[in-house]
């Protein structure tokens, strides 16, 4: 198999959009790159599409846990996956024009969450 690329998972993330392919589909495209050899994606853009896709047929079980193609009560709306793949374009660009500064940003993100949640606690 060929690593994806930032093509190739914009294909299949609009694939998903448009319902030319399934949750389940998706899902089991991204498997060997999340899941079996990760350190095989570089673009650190393309792996985060493919983290999506492996993400998108998460649905609720009866008793209000969550797993991988476990129902049809979706966490993701048909929404979310819109709005994701819009965010994730955005970002890319960021991503383009200024890799490290990227990175920064993302970072003190990540840091300024962790600090409210454990105000919040």
């Amino acid at each position: 198999m060929t690593v994806p690329d930032r093509e190739q998972v914009a294909r299949t993330w609009t694939e998903l959009i448009s319902g030319a392919v399934t949750r389940t589909d998706a899902h089991s495209w991204a498997v060997p790159w999340v899941e079996d050899t990760p350190e095989l994606v570089t673009d650190p853009m393309t792996r985060n599409a493919l983290l999506h896709l492996h993400g998108f047929d998460q649905a609720y079980t009866p008793d209000g846990k969550v797993g991988h193609g476990v129902g049809t009560d979706w966490l993701h709306s048909e929404e979310d996956i819109a709005s994701a793949f819009t965010r994730w374009r955005t970002a890319t660009a960021e991503y383009d024009q200024d890799p490290v500064g990227y990175a920064a940003r993302a970072r003190r993100r990540a840091l300024e969450q962790v600090r409210k949640e454990q105000a919040e606690s």
